[in-house]
């Protein structure tokens, strides 16, 4: 469960993903065969944040962490593993 509070690099600290761990966006972006541009449509956000955090220059708020989780169907943390489809 997330609070309105917390934040992306709390979260990481809580669930023990500092270090070498990185969101693999991409990877469950291209294994559900979305372009950037479908995926932020999806998420509601603009297609230059998809690319930021994809490229690793902007961190994701918890908000779109919870929406690319709901939208790859997945637990916020599943998104730091590369997807097993």
């Amino acid at each position: 469960m997330l609070s309105s509070a917390m934040n992306y690099e709390d979260w990481l600290r809580q669930h023990n993903l500092q270090g070498p761990q990185r969101l693999h966006m991409r990877e469950w972006r291209e294994a559900h065969a979305l372009t950037q541009s479908e995926l932020a449509l999806r998420l509601g956000v603009d297609v230059s944040l998809i690319s930021r955090i994809e490229r690793g220059t902007r961190d994701p708020s918890m908000l779109t962490l919870q929406r690319l989780a709901l939208e790859f169907q997945c637990q916020i943390s599943d998104l730091f593993r590369k997807p097993d489809l």
